[in-house]
């Protein structure tokens, strides 16, 4: 039970990771064009 708790969370943390570097790539490609404007 709590092997499967541990097991679902890691999986969670790195999707969440993923998500957050896409975000941050995404804002760091905004960032880019506002201050070349």
């Amino acid at each position: 039970m709590l092997h499967r708790l541990i097991k679902s969370y890691l999986i969670l943390s790195v999707f969440v990771f993923m998500c957050g570097a896409v975000a941050l790539q995404h804002f760091l490609i905004i960032l880019e064009q506002s201050c070349s404007v």
